[in-house]
């Protein structure tokens, strides 16, 4: 493989390596003098999961964005007439109770809480605890 990839990535100054055959372990059954390029093997596959917490296993100073960093959550009062005037568009989905005894409902846009629109699913994978 080293060979390969020396051959096809450095080639053009004088100081690169001269080109060399490069051969595998396949080879043409009808025409044995048949130059043939690959290599087969057999290899394991193996999946393993981490979850990373960024506030504690992340540099400060990195930088992540989420996509979700100018979603606010706003809070309207547990009245007919505020929640008609807040719902009754379709652009705020309610998202919980405000405290104490859902005095209120905390809303914010679809964009900031329905995952679907970013690709995401509500069904809960295998995986999660």
């Amino acid at each position: 493989m080293r060979r390969l990839k020396k051959n096809t990535e450095q080639l053009g100054s004088i100081f690169d390596a001269q080109p060399s055959e490069i051969s595998g372990n396949l080879h043409c059954i009808s025409n044995p003098d048949e130059q043939v390029i690959g290599f087969v093997g057999c290899t394991t596959e193996t999946e393993k999961r981490i979850f990373i917490d960024r506030s504690t296993q992340l540099p400060q100073s990195q930088v992540i964005f989420s996509g979700y960093e100018d979603c606010i959550i706003d809070t309207v009062a547990n009245d007919p007439i505020k929640l008609a005037s807040v719902f009754q568009g379709g652009s705020y989905i309610p998202v919980g109770c405000a405290p104490p005894f859902c005095a209120g409902f905390l809303y914010s846009t679809s964009d900031c809480v329905d995952c679907r629109l970013k690709g995401g699913s509500v069904i809960k994978p295998p995986y999660w605890p």
